[in-house]
């Protein structure tokens, strides 16, 4: 990253000519946010980029860290005074790389991966480019979406304290309980579908939600992470998988509930298969694949936290592969 008096810029090297020419063509001209800053790429004349150490201005994303949540220690490499002119908005410093448009599976795994990988040991602290709990989330379809299924969707990640929607601008803002849990719901639901549309989700410049219009949810029966004393909690981190076409579906008595529980699947739209975990164990988790990632947010909402003969069902995103 660095600014040579035309905003700020950013060099990223990709492995090969091919994936470089694809990432032009899909983010160049591009706005990353609603009709804001838009992204100018070009290609640079350097062939190669020199990273002694990861830090805030620069990150080499082929190296492992040394340590639990720390960046090799030293030097950041300088700048190459002939950088391509062309301006690009940068991502967090230290955090995942900014995406544009829908983003694929793969590039959410990595992302993933690094956020398990900086996860702090503490709520209190702070992660790279995130000092606020409030997210805004754009390009919402009002008509199916509303406050209780963001609440449910960003629940996933944290425990949500208040949602304001804005119908006039297609739009919604989510608070967090905590900056780290709104640092993982923004890289992890950014670019995801939902409601025949794919959404956008954005950090926030303000640091909680004030209007007295907004829906409170902090005594949402959903909340399930204040119990967590470290945010490197096992259970939490199982947990941050991104929206897929698969649900890891648990909390089911197989022996009195099996019949409800699938008779509530044919409800769904896009099932292909269920899968118990473990087929000799009565309270198995499930796996459930649907036809699109977009059917599994759907069902994501309208199953999690749902009764089955006394028992409330658990969901979440699974990076599984279920055989159909």
């Amino acid at each position: 990253m660095f600014n040579k008096g035309a905003g700020n810029q950013a060099l990223v090297q990709y492995p090969d000519v091919a994936s470089a020419q694809a990432a032009f063509e899909q983010a160049d001209h591009r706005n990353m946010y609603t009709d804001s800053n838009l992204i100018r790429v070009g290609y640079s004349t350097h062939h190669d980029i020199k990273v002694r150490a990861n830090t805030d201005r620069t990150w080499d994303y082929t190296k492992k860290k040394t340590c639990e949540g720390s960046a090799p220690a030293g030097p950041a490499d300088t700048t190459p005074s002939s950088a391509t002119p062309s301006a690009t908005p940068s991502a967090p410093p230290s955090g995942p790389p900014a995406v544009v448009g829908p983003v694929d599976s793969g590039l959410k795994a990595s992302l993933r991966e690094r956020i398990v990988a900086d996860m702090p040991n503490t709520w209190s602290a702070r992660l790279p480019g995130t000092d606020t709990c409030v997210l805004i989330v754009q390009g919402l379809n009002m008509e199916m979406v509303g406050a209780e299924a963001l609440a449910a969707l960003f629940g996933l990640y944290g425990d949500v304290r208040r949602v304001k929607m804005m119908p006039e601008q297609d739009s919604a803002i989510v608070e967090m309980e905590r900056p780290v849990q709104a640092y993982v719901a923004k890289w992890l639901l950014d670019a995801s579908p939902l409601g025949g549309r794919v959404i956008k989700v954005k950090s926030s410049t303000q640091d909680t939600i004030r209007d007295v219009q907004a829906q409170d949810f902090t005594a949402f029966p959903l909340h399930g992470y204040r119990q967590y004393a470290s945010p490197r909690h096992p259970s939490y981190l199982a947990n941050l998988v991104e929206p897929t076409a698969v649900l890891r579906i648990a909390n089911i008595d197989w022996d009195t509930s099996e019949i409800t529980f699938r008779s509530l699947l044919t409800q769904q739209e896009g099932v292909m298969g269920v899968t118990r975990l473990l087929p000799s164990s009565h309270t198995s988790p499930a796996l459930v694949s649907f036809q699109s990632v977009e059917a599994a947010v759907h069902a994501c909402i309208l199953l999690h936290n749902q009764e089955v003969d006394g028992r409330l069902l658990y969901v979440t995103f699974s990076d599984a592969t279920v055989g159909v």
